[in-house]
This record gives structure tokens, C-alpha cells and sequence, in this order.
């Protein structure tokens, strides 16, 4: 029996493409991981699975789109989307989770002094918004 099975790398799927071989079963690994950022870490991924496929002769199906090319800067397109949400005027509270994943420190500085600038109770003040921010970074914690 054929299963497939998608991947997002192979150290993750090496438990349980070892059980499957050993149940009898022929898994067929499926690649598509447009999410996977930064590139680097998307073609690491990758290749490495391609190599792991090859070395115990399993069948890999790869669909290589990715929408962030190597030469862009991710951090540049996560903080036009964050402030893009920010300046949505059709919500009055935000929550962020983990905004500073993919961004440089100076811009998690400058996405919580925006945060400021629009942080209040909208009930009172229409133009402001509540803000819920789940971080782990030094720079979103700051009691000021």
C-alpha cells in the first residue's frame, strides 16, 4: 500500500517514515512549503529531504513555489504587513503574536513606537485602538 505523506523536512519525518517502511507500507513524500521562511531555511529544508528520499529510495513529489525570493528581504514584506494591519481602520483592538519574528530589532522599536502612537481606549477616543502583543522579544517589553 502507497501512503502519502507530507513533509515539512526530514529530520521531522524520519520516525515516521521508518515506521511506515517497517509496517509495510510505501510512503510517497509530498513537498509544498511556500510558508518556510527565510529562504535559506526553505531551501535547507528542501534539499535536505530531497537527499534523505534519495538515500533510502522513496519516492518525493516537490512543488517548488515559494513566494519570497532569495535577494528579498522578508523582514521588509513582515513589517509592511504588520503595519498594514495597524493602520486598518476597520478594527478597533489587535492582537499581535510574536510580531518580531523576521524582524531586525530596530524595526520591532520602531513597530512598537507606532503601537504607541495609536494605543488607547477606543471607546473614548475613536482614533485609538487596544492593542494585545504576545512576545518574546526585549524590545516589545518595555514598561513605559
Amino acid at each position: 500500500m502507497k501512503l502519502l505523506m507530507h513533509t515539512c523536512c526530514a529530520p521531522c519525518s524520519v520516525y515516521c517514515i521508518e515506521s511506515l517502511i517497517n509496517e509495510g507500507i510505501e510512503p510517497v513524500l509530498y513537498w509544498y512549503n511556500p510558508n518556510i521562511h527565510p529562504y535559506t531555511e526553505y531551501k535547507a529544508r528542501r534539499d535536505t529531504l530531497k537527499e534523505y528520499a534519495k538515500s533510502i529510495n522513496v519516492q518525493a513529489i516537490f512543488e517548488e513555489e515559494y513566494g519570497l525570493k532569495e535577494q528579498e528581504c522578508h523582514g521588509m514584506k513582515e513589517i509592511i504587513s504588520l503595519l498594514t494591519f495597524l493602520y486598518d481602520d476597520s478594527n478597533d483592538c489587535l492582537i499581535f503574536d510574536e510580531p518580531e519574528l523576521h524582524l531586525h530589532p530596530q524595526f520591532q522599536s520602531f513597530f512598537l513606537n507606532e503601537i504607541r502612537k495609536l494605543a488607547g481606549d477606543p471607546k473614548s477616543e475613536p482614533s485609538k485602538k487596544l492593542f494585545f502583543i504576545i512576545t518574546h522579544s526585549p524590545y516589545f517589553i518595555d514598561i513605559r
